[in-house]
């Protein structure tokens, strides 16, 4: 093991040798201490630190690791710290600028004030915005990425829900007496509804099956959410005045409609 090596602990986490021997001095994000050599797993040797370029960072090296190559730019070795400043001020990814910068965060205050110049003026000699800059520009850029992401999941989750309801709901119009919608129809209205700022959910008071205002149209007579088994509003909830509600007139010309299927699980 020798002076430079990023090592992890499996206490104390990720760092960097400061000296060899036994115990090693270790410098880790945290704190500073001897540490015996034998608990050290070797991740970067510091005769490697030439091949950490930025390419090499941004596409083959853990995190872990970036983080330990972090601790190079404190290192009183001039070849680590301009390995590692040559690496880090070059960067324009995302997930590396964030992921040194918990890192930096780390450090205490003086030296991450001196590494955080070091950065910045680093990256203004390569004509880049200063580290603070290009940190707020990351996290800008991952929270839109995660956000596309996002939509995108709900948008796949979303078709296939429409495909696993189409009968479903197809069967509710047919017990509602509205003409029997297309497959696009259906994939239209389900789209609307979903886009509804506060979904109504609920479930049915007769067969208690689950009821969502994406997929379960309303009666027109009580505005109820139709179950597929036909009901709709409540008889025996109370309103206001403390009188139960009875049967929806509707409600007996959509139970006797022989519908199939007549039960559903909806995808949530």
């Amino acid at each position: 093991m020798e002076s430079g090596d990023i090592v992890r602990h499996e206490r104390h986490g990720v760092g960097v040798v400061l000296t060899p021997g036994q115990p090693c001095q270790v410098r880790f994000l945290n704190k500073k201490g001897p540490v015996d050599a034998a608990k050290l797993t070797v991740l970067l040797s510091a005769d490697c630190a030439d091949q950490c370029t930025t390419d090499a960072l941004e596409t083959q090296i853990e995190s872990v690791v970036v983080r330990g190559a972090m601790l190079w730019l404190r290192s009183d070795d001039p070849f680590l710290r301009a390995t590692a400043l040559q690496a880090f001020s070059g960067s324009t990814d995302p997930w590396l600028l964030m992921t040194a910068d918990k890192s930096l965060v780390q450090f205490p205050p003086g030296a991450r004030s001196r590494v955080t110049s070091d950065l910045s003026q680093a990256r203004l000699r390569r004509g880049l915005e200063p580290w603070p800059e290009a940190v707020q520009r990351a996290i800008a850029e991952l929270e839109s990425r995660r956000a596309r992401q996002e939509s995108e999941r709900e948008a796949l989750l979303l078709a296939k829900a429409v495909r696993g309801q189409i009968d479903i709901i197809r069967g509710i119009h047919q017990r509602l007496g509205t003409p029997s919608p297309t497959d696009a129809e259906i994939e239209q209205e389900v789209r609307a509804r979903a886009a509804w700022p506060v979904p109504r959910e609920s479930h049915c008071w007769k067969c208690h099956q689950p009821l969502h205002s994406t997929f379960n149209p309303n009666c027109p007579i009580c505005h109820w959410m139709v179950c597929v088994c036909g009901r709709c509003q409540d008889p025996y909830k109370l309103d206001e005045h403390g009188r139960r509600f009875g049967a929806c007139p509707q409600e007996a010309s959509l139970v006797s409609a022989q519908v199939h299927p007549e039960s559903q699980e909806l995808p949530f």
